[in-house]
């Protein structure tokens, strides 16, 4: 995965050609515990930080005070959660140089984004920052990084629900779309169903279609056929319709604003390249990619 591939994290900022987006507490392994060290070199845990991930167009960390306050930075390896080199290194604005002590400079020379540290797949850029009152967990993970985002909450996620089903962007889409946008229940919603089936490019949505998203929610028991049953009228025998169990997981799974569903925006990539992060936009470009919730954009390719 990716940088942007943050399980619940809103669209990417980008503020005076800076791009960043927020996580959450779990979302990379290792970096609370490392926060939340004893021997973490400020006198008290800086509550209630606001945590944001910075995207980089290559494998540079530039730590750098964006305004008037004091921080540190540290290199951490995602394997393990450690910090390389030295550890902890601090950084101070320009006004508190005191030109004759060595560490001063130093220190000054960090904080004015004078310096930069090349970062290995392993590796991911801290900064934690106080502006103020205002204090900051800032990281930079390279373009081409082994982090897996997210983790963390994805299985605690499955865990607590384990009910809940694998689905792949075209199926959670059909899903959605039989048990939230056009809901099957209604039906004067079928011309509807049918239509964003059709936008979507995961039908048909007729009788006994082939839709392999159908068919693929048809196995998990979410969506039934009703070919050979005999408690349905002849008439609706062979049209695939949501099942409870369907409507639990559209519930639990795939309930997100009309907005973001029907929303085609792209975003741009590491490398330039323009990547889904509308919902309706990951469907249509990779529909068989795995669902990971609507928002964080998708799975860039290559």
């Amino acid at each position: 995965m990716k940088w942007f591939d943050i399980v619940k994290a809103p669209p990417p900022q980008t503020f005076r050609g800076t791009t960043w987006k927020f996580f959450a507490q779990d979302d990379i392994p290792y970096l609370e515990e490392l926060i939340n060290a004893k021997d973490a070199p400020w006198e008290e845990l800086w509550p209630t930080v606001s945590r944001k991930i910075f995207f980089e167009k290559d494998q540079t960390f530039t730590p750098k005070l964006k305004g008037p306050g004091v921080g540190f930075w540290g290199v951490m390896n995602i394997t393990n959660g450690e910090l390389v080199g030295d550890g902890w290194e601090m950084m101070r604005t320009r006004e508190t140089l005191n030109p004759n002590d060595p560490e001063s400079v130093t220190e000054v020379q960090w904080g004015m984004g004078m310096n930069s540290i090349s970062l290995t797949p392993n590796q991911i850029g801290v900064e934690v920052i106080k502006y103020g009152a205002r204090p900051n967990i800032e990281v930079t993970i390279p373009p081409e990084t082994n982090l897996v985002v997210g983790e963390k909450y994805m299985k605690d996620k499955f865990e607590k629900n384990p009910s809940n089903y694998q689905l792949n962007n075209g199926e959670a889409a059909a899903l959605a779309i039989l048990g939230i946008f056009a809901e099957q229940r209604k039906p004067r919603e079928r011309k509807n169903r049918i239509r964003l089936f059709e936008e979507f490019k995961i039908g048909p949505l007729q009788r006994e279609s082939d839709s392999k998203y159908l068919r693929g929610l048809e196995a998990k028991g979410l969506v039934d056929y009703g070919s050979m049953r005999d408690d349905i009228s002849p008439s609706n025998r062979g049209y695939p319709r949501i099942t409870p169990a369907g409507y639990r997981e559209a519930t639990m799974q795939v309930d997100m604003p009309r907005a973001v569903f029907m929303s085609e925006e792209m975003e741009e990539g590491p490398d330039g390249q323009m990547i889904p992060f509308g919902f309706k936009a990951k469907v249509l470009k990779q529909p068989d990619a795995p669902y990971m919730g609507y928002e964080g954009g998708a799975l860039a390719e290559g």
